[in-house]
């Protein structure tokens, strides 16, 4: 079965649970993990001269934005 097919139904199962949580936006954002992988940016991030320090650096930013 495709991943795109997969993650659909799964999404799909998933959404009364998410409405009633209050996180449809958080859930409805998954299907662009498919097309931007977070640990291609982290690859990216990680190739600066900077290295670990940067990549930590970017990652804590993304988190508490």
């Amino acid at each position: 079965m495709p991943l795109r097919t997969l993650l659909a139904d799964l999404l799909e199962a998933a959404l009364p649970h998410a409405r009633a949580l209050g996180c449809e936006d958080e859930l409805s954002s998954v299907p662009g993990l498919i097309d931007r992988p977070p640990a291609t940016q982290q690859l990216r991030l990680a190739r600066h001269p900077d290295r670990l320090p940067g990549l930590v650096r970017e990652l804590t930013a993304s988190f508490t934005g």
